[in-house]
């Protein structure tokens, strides 16, 4: 299993974000982009992803599953 992004759920804010902060595989990254409506995005590298979980349980918007 891997984790998996659901973006309507992310606030894809750099200083929310734990899981980018906390994953031990380096896979969750938040990308800023001022053309986004909230300045940027996170992305998961699901080739990176190691499957631990942590990040579905450090997310703050319950936007990150397991699959």
């Amino acid at each position: 299993m891997k984790a998996t992004l659901l973006a309507e759920r992310c606030p894809a804010q750099n200083v929310m974000c734990k899981p980018a902060v906390e994953c031990p595989a380096k896979a969750i990254v938040y990308h800023k982009d001022e053309s986004l409506p909230l300045g940027g995005k996170i992305t998961i590298n699901s080739e990176q992803c190691n499957g631990c979980g942590i990040c579905v349980t450090l997310c703050c918007g319950n936007a990150i599953a397991l699959e």
